[in-house]
């Protein structure tokens, strides 16, 4: 079948859904031509697998049970297993991970592969397809636990006493001034013996992900302090957070002592503004419950990080952790925050993001910066003042409003 109605079998709401724990689907259709994307349109010759999904926890790994193999799919780059007597090696070609949702019942792995052809003798299991419990699948490469691997106190570390040889390419027994090889046949027919060179290493996870595709540090690693800031410089005014309105709203412009200071936010001005996510409560959080379960909508406008503000209802809370491989996943979240209620909310309930605002002061030496935290800061350009939070960050905001002065008027 197509890709699209194999992955739709996985995401039925009513019906037989094959997304089921502990689960591998194989794809496969009998009018591929060993092309990704290209069909026959004539009576089916070949049958090709084209793909395949794996749900993010295995039954069991060297009897542990109920194992996340969530890093190990990311990278993965090959997968082996056996059916009916018969060995099948799959390499990836693409990966896509779906969440969990009610209508896919538990997270899964999609994995666009290589076409590959199915044994005519397999055949006739394909007019009957049936199921294979407790199939042992080899995933290559299997990158879970490297701590020890790479460890000075590892003794078969660095002692490799082979030379690696290719999987492309292969050796040619070429003698001086013939016009082929001696073994020109085995080329031929794929059976001579590999060449003793190394393969490229672009395509390899290990090597890939240190040399080029890096890492990557968030608000998660720093307690909900960004690693790193870029945004603008804008004159503010700077109040304590106990300052009264008719203090920083009502002060003449001459008298004011504006400071150059640094903002995070996505305008020139530093702004309060909420917008949506596209996600939803998935069931209902009652007052002091610190875990709260979502569910994604149609569309996600957003993304959640440590230390963003959410608001649900008339409650704001401050995100700890964001736990996106639970089932459901769930935010970890400080409740009532800024002076909010902690309150319960109906399950469907949207929730919103603060669009993160942090504000940061210069010290003397102008090369390094503060967070102003828990205080007022007054922005002449747009009559605004805002609210920071004790990291800094904006959670509220209110327009001063415009003052008329009179001088010289006459009874």
């Amino acid at each position: 079948m197509t890709e699209g109605e194999f992955l739709s079998l996985h995401t039925l709401s009513t019906g037989v859904n094959i997304n089921t724990p502990f689960t591998i689907n194989v794809n496969y259709d009998g009018n591929a031509v060993g092309v990704p994307g290209a069909f026959r349109t004539d009576t089916p010759i070949n049958y090709y697998i084209l793909g395949l999904t794996v749900t993010r926890n295995a039954k069991s790994v060297d009897g542990i049970p109920d194992v996340n193999l969530f890093g190990i799919l990311e990278g993965v780059e090959k997968i082996r297993f056996s059916f009916d007597g018969f060995d099948y090696s799959l390499d990836i070609i693409s990966r896509h991970f779906y969440p969990y949702s009610p209508s896919r019942y538990t997270s899964f792995f999609y994995f666009r592969t290589v076409p590959f052809q199915i044994p005519s003798t397999a055949y006739p299991l394909l007019e009957d397809p049936e199921s294979q419990l407790d199939t042992y699948i080899d995933f290559s490469p299997f990158i879970n636990d490297l701590q020890f691997v790479f460890a000075d106190y590892n003794a078969r570390f660095n002692n490799a006493q082979a030379i690696r040889s290719s999987e492309i390419l292969e050796k040619s027994d070429r003698k001086q001034n013939t016009a082929a090889p001696s073994n020109f046949e085995a080329i031929y027919n794929g059976t001579a013996e590999p060449a003793e060179v190394q393969d490229s290493l672009y395509s390899d996870t290990g090597w890939s992900n240190a040399r080029y595709n890096g890492t990557k540090t968030s608000a998660d690693n720093y307690a909900g302090l960004l690693p790193s800031i870029t945004g603008r410089a804008f004159q503010g005014e700077v109040y304590s957070a106990n300052a009264s309105s008719d203090v920083y709203c009502n002060i003449q412009s001459s008298q004011r002592i504006f400071e150059e200071l640094f903002q995070t936010g996505p305008t020139d001005l530093p702004t309060f503004t909420v917008n949506n996510l596209g996600i939803y409560l998935e069931t209902l959080i009652t007052s002091g419950s610190q875990n709260i379960p979502y569910v994604s909508g149609s569309f996600i406008t957003g993304s959640i990080e440590s230390g963003d503000i959410l608001v649900i209802d008339d409650e704001k809370i401050r995100v700890l952790s964001v736990e996106t491989l639970a089932d459901p996943p769930y935010i970890r979240a400080t409740r009532g925050y800024v002076g909010t209620i902690d309150s319960s909310h109906i399950a469907g309930t949207e929730i919103y993001k603060v669009d993160r605002t942090d504000i940061f002061r210069f010290t003397a030496s102008t090369t390094k910066s503060a967070t102003l935290d828990n205080s007022i800061v007054y922005v002449s350009d747009n009559n605004t003042a805002l609210y920071t939070d004790i990291y800094g960050t904006v959670y509220s905001s209110s327009l001063c409003p415009q003052v008329l002065y009179f001088t010289g008027v006459e009874p």
